[in-house]
């Protein structure tokens, strides 16, 4: 039983570590389009 208890706490620790992997890649891409249309609308200029 505490071999169970120990597997599930496990996967639970698992699943948070996850989740805020995905937030933070999500806010990473958000930051990376945001980067992109600045790129876009502010071109630099050709040297």
């Amino acid at each position: 039983m505490e071999a169970i208890k120990k597997k599930m706490q496990m996967l639970k620790l698992d699943k948070e570590n996850a989740i805020d992997r995905a937030e933070q890649a999500e806010g990473d891409k958000k930051g990376a389009e945001d980067k992109c249309k600045q790129v876009k609308h502010h071109p630099t200029p050709e040297l």
